[in-house]
């Protein structure tokens, strides 16, 4: 009797292909978060002194529960409106600069931007709004806050055919909203 040599056994070969990815992804997936971790901002530090207790309080919470969940964009969004609430704008600013990083298909992030960005100067406002705009449609349908910011900042900036083009869109979906 001969005796038949072992063929070879693909099957052996995808799992080691298969255990090289497993491996290879685990990896990756630490590397980001690692990288993600450490590139994480503190929150911004406003002066307490001097405020009214409830206002203190509110900062420090919102604060904190950012230091607690550094990666959480609504976190940083939450201390964004805080901070925008009580006019420390440049600190609201950060906060959502880094909600709008991990947290990246929410339209309030960029809308806030362009909102600060609309009273320094609208043409900076742009971009974020136009962002809010794309992703409000995408997430957010029905809410028409973006699309109209977008469109006073446009007639503002003196884009006369893009702010109509806005407002039809608005005026299509809405024939009776008052703006």
């Amino acid at each position: 009797m001969t005796e038949v040599a072992n063929p070879p056994r693909p099957h052996r070969r995808l799992l080691w292909s298969a255990a090289t990815v497993v491996v290879l992804g685990a990896a990756a997936a630490a590397g980001w978060y690692g990288w993600l971790g450490s590139t994480t901002p503190a929150p911004p530090n406003v002066p307490l002194d001097g405020l009214d207790p409830a206002v203190a309080e509110a900062i420090g919470s919102a604060r904190q529960k950012v230091l607690k969940e550094g990666h959480s964009g609504r976190a940083w969004g939450e201390l964004g409106k805080v901070l925008r609430a009580y006019d420390y704008y440049d600190a609201s600013d950060v906060c959502f600069t880094q909600a709008q990083r991990f947290d990246p298909n929410e339209p309030r992030w960029p809308y806030y931007l362009g909102l600060s960005q609309t009273l320094r100067n609208p043409e900076d406002a742009l971009p974020f709004l136009r962002r809010a705009v794309v992703l409000s449609d995408k997430y957010d349908r029905g809410n028409d806050a973006p699309r109209l910011r977008l469109a006073e900042t446009l007639l503002q900036t003196g884009a006369i055919a893009e702010c109509r083009e806005q407002l039809d869109r608005v005026l299509s979906w809405n024939p009776d909203d008052p703006r």
